[in-house]
């Protein structure tokens, strides 16, 4: 039992995982038309009602507020959009239904599901660090057999970028409470599987959430922690062992994607157009915006930094009804600062800087997926086995440093 009640997990990680990817895209398969997303929603809804008595935990009180505060923002959504007139576009509708709400109410359920946050946070973390292997392994063939850019494929880099970093972060953590070095060698290798994937928008955000990371561990009191010179060893010979092999493809990728095109052209990729366009719109009705989805009347797609999504959608009343959501995540890295958890709390400023670049509102989902995960694993109370089982991880750790 303990096994299959985490199948609901799996399940949302796959759905969130799958994006809109459509069968048609599949070799032969061109005359189906039909996302496979909505076979793992069905699946992951069965596992939940089934799966539902197994629940240990109430939901707490900081979950609930965010899940309300999502609520309060689809609405009035909703309601600007029928202020203006305007009928809903369908599809973006469904993202947004998707995203506010059926992902932070299954993610919810689905950690209610754990008997521990530590039982929790590392089967999340074993999950991604699979999936980051995969695509960084594919990634790095690709990179060899076209000779440039590596590729995952079947999916755009993007959203490539965001699991394999989820994978580095995961497997720093893993590292970090383990001590293995395998978990070190596959953090090193996720982040030549993003560099080799030359995302640049990919690179910035790994930028700042890898720096945001390094300033809370200087101030991180948690007594868990491996060696010193354990991590100094491991990142010399993780690089060397994975990094040499890769130098020349790693080189070539860094210099034409981030020194050539994101710091010396300041290369957008047209976006830097598509955001004054975007700008001009909401100068032009500020308050309300203009509806759901009617950046495809203006442009033919998204325009590419969730913020101006916001606004065209909803204007300063979606930007207000947003802003308690991102502010949510500061308040997350603040309490987790001097926890175990600090690692994933640099996830959703993330999420944010990602969402700056590229991906609209459906994209980010995995923000509301890791900050539910973060309130299960900062404000769910202690079990009082799990109690007895961290008091003595602490103690074993304070014995160890002596």
């Amino acid at each position: 039992m303990g096994l299959i009640r985490k199948v609901p997990m799996l399940l949302l990680i796959l759905f969130s995982l799958a994006g809109e990817f459509n069968l048609n895209r599949l070799p032969g398969m061109s005359d189906i038309s039909f996302e496979i997303r909505w076979i793992i929603l069905v699946l992951l809804c069965l596992s939940l009602i089934i799966f539902y008595p197994a629940i240990h935990t109430q939901i707490n009180k900081i979950s609930f507020f965010f899940i309300v505060v999502s609520l309060v923002f689809m609405i009035l959504i909703f309601l600007t959009t029928f202020y203006v007139n305007r009928s809903f576009n369908i599809d973006e509708l469904i993202s947004y239904i998707l995203t506010l709400i059926v992902t932070p109410i299954a993610t919810i359920l689905c950690v209610m599901m754990f008997a521990s946050k530590q039982e929790l946070i590392e089967y999340i973390a074993g999950i991604f660090m699979l999936l980051g292997l995969c695509y960084s392994s594919i990634i790095t063939v690709t990179s060899f057999l076209f000779s440039g850019r590596g590729s995952i494929i079947i999916g755009g880099p993007n959203v490539a970028t965001r699991i394999i970093f989820f994978a580095a972060i995961s497997s720093l953590y893993l590292f970090n409470q383990k001590s293995k070095v395998i978990y070190l060698y596959t953090f090193i290798f996720c982040l030549i599987g993003i560099l080799l994937l030359g995302s640049r928008g990919g690179f910035v955000g790994a930028a700042v959430a890898l720096t945001t990371l390094f300033v809370i561990s200087l101030f991180n009191r948690n007594p868990i922690k491996v060696n010193l010179f354990k991590k100094i060893f491991g990142i010399i010979s993780g690089i060397t062992l994975l990094g040499l092999p890769l130098y020349d493809r790693i080189y070539d990728v860094f210099s034409h994607r981030i020194i050539e095109r994101l710091i010396e052209e300041q290369y957008t990729a047209g976006r830097g157009g598509l955001w004054e366009a975007s700008l001009a719109y909401i100068k032009q009705n500020i308050v309300s915006g203009y509806g759901v989805g009617c950046y495809y009347d203006f442009f033919d797609m998204y325009p590419h930094n969730i913020f101006l999504e916001v606004m065209l959608n909803a204007g300063l009343i979606g930007l207000f009804a947003f802003s308690p959501i991102i502010i949510y995540c500061i308040i997350l890295l603040f309490k987790a600062k001097n926890t175990r958890y600090y690692f994933f709390a640099v996830l959703p400023i993330y999420m944010i800087v990602v969402s700056s670049f590229s991906g609209d509102m459906y994209g980010f989902r995995y923000y509301y997926f890791w900050v539910i995960v973060l309130s299960f694993l900062l404000f769910q109370p202690v079990a009082s086995k799990e109690k007895e089982k961290l008091a003595g991880l602490i103690i074993e750790a304070k014995l160890g440093s002596r």
